[in-house]
C-alpha cells in the first residue's frame, strides 16, 4: 500500500508540476505585447484627392491636387503598458505621382502619429489581432520646377486602422494591417513662406507589411 501510496504522490506532484509549467508558459505568451515595441514596415499607398484648397487671405483657389498609387515604409515605437494598450509614435514616407490642373509631377507624402494600439493576445496563440487610433500630422512636399523653391502642404489627421500580428519567435511577429487618415489640409508651405488655406475633408490611406520586435518578450 505504501508504494501505491508513494507512486500516487510521485504522479501527483508531477502532473502539478505540468499544470504549473503550462499555466506560467501560457501567461508568457499572452504577455509577449508588454514592454517596448518597434516595427519596421513597407507600404502600399493608394491616390487620394484633395478638393477645394483656396488660400483663405487672398481669396484665390489653388485647384484640387490627385495623388496617385505610391510606395514607401515606416517605422513604429511602442510600448505595451499593459498586454493590450500600447501608447505608440509612428512616422511613414512614401512617394506618390500626382495630377493637377499644372501638370504631372510626384510628391513626397508623410505620416507622423501619435497613438494607442489595442491588442488581443486571447489565450496565447500566435495570432494577435489588433485595433489603433491616433492623431498627427501629415503633409505632401515637392520642388517646383520653374522655381527651385520647395512647397508643401500640411495638416493635421485623425487615422483608425487595424491588423494582425503572427508571433514567429517569442520576440518577433509578421504585421500586417491598414490605416485611414481622415482631415483637411490647412498650410502651404512655398519656400519659406507659409499661407494657411481652407480645403475639403480629405482621406488617405496605407497598407502596411513588416516586422515587429518585442525586446523585452519572455
Amino acid at each position: 500500500m505504501k508504494r501505491f501510496a508513494i507512486a500516487a504522490a510521485v504522479i501527483s506532484l508531477a502532473a502539478g508540476a505540468s499544470t504549473a509549467h503550462a499555466q506560467a508558459a501560457t501567461s508568457s505568451m499572452t504577455n509577449r505585447t508588454r514592454g517596448f515595441m518597434l516595427n519596421g514596415h513597407l507600404q502600399i499607398s493608394p491616390g487620394m484627392t484633395i478638393k477645394g484648397i483656396q488660400a483663405e487671405d487672398a481669396g484665390v483657389e489653388l485647384g484640387d491636387v490627385e495623388t496617385k498609387l505610391g510606395f514607401g515604409g515606416g517605422l513604429q515605437l511602442g510600448y505595451g503598458v499593459t498586454r493590450m494598450i500600447m501608447p505608440y509614435i509612428n512616422l511613414d514616407l512614401s512617394k506618390q505621382d500626382i495630377e493637377d490642373e499644372d501638370g504631372t509631377g510626384d510628391f513626397g507624402v508623410s505620416h507622423v502619429e501619435l497613438g494607442a494600439r489595442f491588442n488581443f493576445p486571447g489565450s496565447g496563440g500566435p495570432v494577435v489581432p489588433y485595433l489603433n487610433v491616433g492623431v498627427g500630422a501629415r503633409g505632401l512636399g515637392a520642388e517646383d520646377e520653374e522655381s527651385g523653391e520647395d512647397v508643401s502642404i500640411t495638416g493635421g489627421h485623425l487615422a483608425v486602422g487595424g491588423g494582425v500580428q503572427y508571433f514567429f519567435g517569442r520576440k518577433f511577429a509578421f504585421d500586417a494591417g491598414v490605416q485611414v487618415g481622415f482631415g483637411k489640409y490647412s498650410t502651404i508651405k512655398f519656400g519659406d513662406e507659409d499661407t494657411d488655406i481652407d480645403s475639403d475633408n480629405s482621406v488617405s490611406s496605407r497598407i502596411k507589411l513588416g516586422v515587429s520586435w518585442f525586446p523585452q518578450a519572455r
